[in-house]
This record gives structure tokens, sequence and C-alpha cells, in this order.
């Protein structure tokens, strides 16, 4: 957040932010824009990425609040947004371009954001663009066709799945803000940590069964015996939630493996022994 913060009001250019599904890019983006809040700064948001590039560039003029005719051209609609970026910096007020689901963008289309990112003055980048998606993203961009956009990233970013103590961390904090005196168990953390994996999406939304299920059989304590039921209930319908949960499955049937061989190694051994 601090990074981004730092490349908007910086005027750093391109930046990227890559990330899984369910790590919580977007809680990022209103937590970013909500510190940016203060500050002179226009802001163009775009979550539909299925879009040639003229329409994305007619996208983003529109969200800028301008009204751009239908028949307009790729280079007057380059002008058109040039001329805004100026009048923006000369009242003192910078310009950001977010697109979520930049991994949905056709090389074409980032192309046409390399060409926004050029526009400057004075040395000063006129717009931020910031790239927001998931780690197909990065593939894209490695593309030998991109490598001039490549080139012009100023700051890239992964936001990565909680670990197993940011969880515990992340769920308290949740249940005190809410003004809730739930005590969570260990055990139920250790599940929740197998089902989730940090992934936030998924704590949430393990977290919703457990307590709706702690509601339902009055307790005021969220025990290893309802995360479980929640987890299972989770893992019926969310096939990662499945795999994680098998992974670790077939984690400790590889530890009671090992356990039984070096177990029967030594008692062949102690025979041998003896004999």
């Amino acid at each position: 957040l601090d990074e981004l913060i730092y490349g908007i009001r910086h005027r750093k250019g391109f930046m990227v932010l890559v990330g899984e599904v369910g790590v919580g890019k977007t809680s990022l983006l209103y937590q970013l824009l909500a510190m940016l809040e203060e500050d002179n700064l226009s802001t163009a948001w775009l979550f539909n990425t299925m879009l040639d590039r003229k329409d994305l560039l007619m996208a983003i003029a529109r969200d800028f609040g301008l009204d751009p005719a239908n028949n307009i051209n790729l280079a007057e609609l380059l002008d058109m947004l040039h001329h805004f970026f100026l009048e923006q910096y000369s009242k003192n007020y910078n310009c950001a371009i977010i697109i979520d689901e930049a991994h949905n963008l056709e090389p074409s289309t980032l192309e046409a954001m390399r060409m926004l990112s050029n526009l400057e003055t004075e040395g000063q980048k006129l717009v931020q663009i910031l790239l927001v998606g998931q780690p197909e993203l990065q593939e894209k961009l490695d593309q030998p066709n991109l490598r001039q956009l490549r080139s012009r990233i100023n700051i890239y970013l992964e936001l990565t799945p909680l670990q197993k103590e940011e969880i515990t961390r992340y769920v308290n904090f949740k249940l005190a803000s809410a003004g809730g005196e739930i005590s969570v168990s260990k055990a139920a953390f250790s599940l929740l940590w197998d089902a989730a994996h940090g992934n936030m999406r998924m704590v949430n939304l393990v977290m919703e069964r457990a307590l709706y299920a702690m509601l339902a059989l009055g307790q005021d304590k969220l025990s290893g015996k309802i995360m479980n039921a929640a987890v299972k209930e989770i893992a019926s319908y969310q096939g990662n939630v499945a795999q994680n949960l098998k992974q670790k499955r077939n984690k400790i049937k590889r530890v009671e493996s090992i356990f039984f061989i070096i177990f029967f190694s030594s008692f062949v051994f102690l025979e041998k022994i003896r004999l």
C-alpha cells in the first residue's frame, strides 16, 4: 500500500500489482483510494477489460468525465486524453488510471496503455497507470512484443496470501472490529489454515459458515469441531479448499509412511542384532 501511494504521488508512471484470486487485490485498491482521498487526484478505475484498445480508452475517458463522440478515432482519443491530463497538471492535479483484471487485456490494448504512459511534461508523468491482475498478467507482460511496455514498469508488486500467524491476527481483528467477544480455539485456527492457506476470500467464507454453525448450536467459542464442519461444507463446492485439504491428507500419509519405514527398519535391525 505504501509503495503504491508513493508511486502515484511521485508520478512514477507504470505500476503493476499481481496476486492470486481472493488474496485481497480489490480491497487493497479501495484502501489506496481512501488514503489518496485528500490528494489532488483524478482517477479512472476500470473493471471491464474485455475491450479492444479504442473501447478501453473510451471507457477511461468517460470515467474521467469526458464525453468522446462514438465515431472518434484512436489518434483523436489520445489527443483528448492528453489535453485533459495537461489541464489537470496545470491545476496541480495528478491523474491515475487503475485497471483491474488487467490479465484479460490483449497485447494491443496493453500497447495503448504504453502510449498513454509516454505522456509527460517538464519531466513529469502526466498519468500514473496501475495494472492489477492475476499472475497470468506477468506471463503476458513477459511476451517479447511487450518489451517496450515492460521496460517502463517502475513498481512491480505481488500480493501474497496471509501467513499462518497472520490468519490468527486477521480473524481476531475482524471479530474485535465487529464488537464480538468470540474466542477461536487453536484447533479451529489450524483447520482454517489447512482449508484456506491464507487466501482471504476463503478465510472469510469459512469463518462465515463457522460462525453461523456456532450461533445455531448456541456456542460462544469456535471449536475445532465446529470449524471442521464448516470446512467440509465449503470444500463440497470450493475446489481449491478441497485441494488444500487433499494436500494436507497426503502430507500426513507421507509422514505416517516414513515413520512406518523407520519403525520397521529399526525393528529388523534390532532383530538381526538379537540373532
